[in-house]
């Protein structure tokens, strides 16, 4: 399978992204699925648990998982989505902003080492908020000692480099 090293937009950090052919569909297909479900399906699960065995909730959320999961398929059996390209979610499109490397591989490439891990980072806070927080591109929290928020960028930037084991 053929995989690029992108950015989808310009203010999005890069990342993997699976070149959708036929020999790829498969893997787009599962990952999409579990992506739906996982949107679709876990939260009326989760309600389900809650108000008892007689609530259909997850059910027809299944039914809806099934027609959306039909629905892409068929584009991607059809092939209006070849060349397109998709993320180790499952979500897909057309195009890239900008496209780094490309390489072939049988698995997903490892997303990053932990210095490109660092220098890709996204270090953020709430408008009006008062503390710092750090998303690495693959979409983990930064979480040390228990504690995922810092009350100055600073200490976000020592805490992710600690995260990573990198020199603070």
């Amino acid at each position: 399978m053929k995989f690029v090293f992108a950015k989808s937009h310009p203010s999005i950090s890069p990342d993997w992204w699976l070149i959708i052919d036929s020999e790829s569909s498969a893997e787009v297909e599962k990952r999409s699925f579990k992506s739906t479900i996982k949107h679709h399906l876990e939260p009326l699960i989760f309600h389900d648990l809650k108000s008892g065995p007689k609530n259909n909730a997850a059910v027809i959320a299944l039914e809806v998982c099934s027609k959306v999961m039909a629905k892409h398929t068929m584009l991607l059996i059809s092939g209006s989505r070849q060349g397109w390209y998709a993320n180790r979610f499952g979500g897909n499109c057309p195009n890239m902003h900008k496209i780094f490397k490309t390489v072939e591989s049988d698995t997903w490439p490892a997303t990053k080492s932990n210095e490109e891990l660092f220098n890709t980072a996204k270090f953020s806070k709430w408008s009006g908020g008062k503390h710092w927080y750090v998303r690495l591109v693959d979409g983990t929290n930064v979480e040390v000692d228990g504690q995922a928020k810092w009350n100055t960028k600073e200490a976000a930037i020592r805490a992710t480099k600690k995260f990573l084991d990198l020199p603070v």
